[in-house]
């Protein structure tokens, strides 16, 4: 279990004049098996560093003054895909590295320890003030955390290295937060357990006003018609206030103020429909978030699907792109970091669907160099030996090998009757039929096949147009079978009950 922690996770420890604590926490995450440690000094007085180094981790200065620059500073040097900050007072056990650890392995880009508190580790007025910012925090970005300042946190290195590190000081944890529940909203908690700090304290009632200013400006950055029209809502306040003191006079005095009245209710008019808005940003906002998770899963999917692949070596790669390609084409770039070549046709409105989309880049002279192309769905997931298959393409002299899977599960329950009496249910049954897999090996002189059948019809699919169409031209198509497990994700219930787990396994020789 060290092991795999070490390898994956750097525990980075912000200080500033910490001597008093430092010792016992290295102590302590060296007690659990946890020994890939780095310091960041903020140029403490008091030998922090020095009693640090003793223990044998890794010391370094950061650059700038409060919290923010020293993490912004630990990045680079981290080599992990996660970092886990945690303070120097002591105040967070070791022993909580590991879940939080094992938490975001889940799937999750930040998890955050949300302190169990006491009387005795912490003063009301301060337990008070996190939750009013905790609160705040909820309120301006759509999430449902209960500690989102909490000092012990692992973030995926790749999400942190996005953020913009505008805030200064204690801020920073709001603004990972923020930063992530604006983009992916993959955030989550697990509970830790707080202790009473070794050591002045450092956090005063003036910082949670600052905090609650920063947030509001991350707000600002992240969704600023919400902030605007939230602050336009205040406007209820007078005009409420004011519309009940004309009417108390009204009712109760006979005495009529015309001019105050209507100023009440543009008041409350203009502070009511600003909330409306407000409530609607707030609404298209987590719409926002949804999709960008969806957008964020295709391409962890993507991901798998391009090493795969390249396992098999298969390194030139064309995406066949439409709605938001811009994202996909900003993660994967040119496939440099992946080891193979990725290059991009964008659909057009001219022609839909799958061969709509493989027509496209037909006619733009993409495919002139290659006699054959491997098609692979963005939406599969599978383990077919694609090496062992195009080889068979070969072999077979065939135009057209598709991968098939030897038998299905239905994804319905199925019933068995007599007349109207039902005799024997099945509940998602396996039927030894071969199905489509969305894989399959074509030579591309079967794409002049593709352009007539564009003569006539726009929307075209693959498996329902073409092949068939080559089948009654008279061209060779064979089957591949393919016995192994295969997940279709091409719809959202479907991706919801995708077992991570299960693909992780599935593609373990290739991460």
């Amino acid at each position: 279990m060290s092991k795999d922690i070490n390898s994956e996770v750097t525990v980075v420890i912000p200080t500033l004049n910490e001597a008093e604590a430092i010792g016992k926490v290295i102590d302590e995450l060296k007690q659990y098996g946890i020994v890939n440690i780095i310091v960041v000094d903020g140029h403490s007085t008091d030998g922090t560093p020095k009693i640090a180094e003793e223990k044998g981790v890794k010391v370094i200065f950061q650059e700038g003054k409060g919290k923010s620059s020293a993490i912004k500073t630990a990045l680079k040097h981290v080599k992990t895909p996660y970092i886990l900050v945690m303070d120097g007072d002591y105040t967070y056990p070791a022993k909580h590295v590991k879940e939080l650890y094992e938490k975001i392995k889940e799937g999750y880009d930040e998890v955050i320890g949300a302190r169990i508190w006491s009387r005795k580790t912490q003063e009301l007025v301060f337990r008070a003030g996190n939750h009013v910012l905790t609160l705040l925090f909820n309120l301006l970005f759509g999430a449902k955390l209960s500690d989102v300042l909490s000092g012990m946190y692992i973030v995926r290195k790749d999400r942190l290295s996005s953020a913009l590190f505008e805030t200064k000081g204690f801020s920073i944890e709001s603004e990972i937060a923020a930063h992530i529940a604006s983009s992916t909203m993959k955030i989550a908690e697990t509970p830790i357990e707080y202790r009473k700090r070794i050591g002045r304290k450092k956090l005063g009632i003036k910082h949670g006003f600052l905090i609650a200013k920063d947030m509001i400006r991350l707000a600002w950055r992240y969704n600023p018609t919400f902030t605007i029209f939230a602050a336009g809502a205040l406007l209820l306040i007078p005009g409420l206030t004011l519309g009940t003191w004309v009417a108390y006079h009204y009712f109760f005095t006979g005495i009529k103020y015309y001019v105050k009245g209507l100023v009440a209710i543009m008041l409350t008019l203009a502070g009511f429909q600003s909330l409306l808005i407000a409530i609607l940003a707030l609404y298209l906002k987590r719409m926002e978030y949804r999709l960008n998770k969806r957008i964020m899963e295709l391409k962890k999917l993507l991901e798998y699907i391009v090493k795969f692949l390249r396992y098999h070596g298969i390194k030139d790669l064309v995406f066949l792109v439409g709605y938001k390609h811009e994202q996909i084409v900003n993660y994967f770039e040119n496939g440099e970091r992946f080891e193979v070549k990725i290059s991009y046709v964008v659909d057009s409105p001219e022609y839909k669907g799958t061969g709509g989309a493989l027509l496209n880049a037909y006619l733009k002279n993409v495919f002139d160099d290659a006699e054959t192309i491997l098609i692979y769905y963005g939406d599969i997931l599978s383990n077919v030996n694609l090496t062992d298959m195009l080889s068979k393409h070969r072999e077979w002299s065939s135009s057209a090998t598709l991968a098939v899977a030897t038998k299905y599960q239905i994804p319905v329950g199925v019933v068995e009757t007599r007349g109207n009496k039902i005799v024997e249910v099945k509940e998602k049954p396996w039927l030894n039929i071969k199905a489509t897999i969305g894989i399959l090996a074509l030579n591309t002189n079967t794409l002049e096949v593709l352009r007539k059948i564009g003569t006539r019809i726009r929307e075209i699919d693959i498996m329902g147009d073409l092949i068939p169409e080559i089948i009654r031209e008279g061209y060779p198509v064979y089957a591949y079978p393919y016995e192994g497990e295969w997940y279709d994700v091409g719809t959202t219930e479907r991706y919801e009950k995708l077992d991570n787990k299960k693909v992780e396994e599935m593609f373990k020789h290739i991460i």
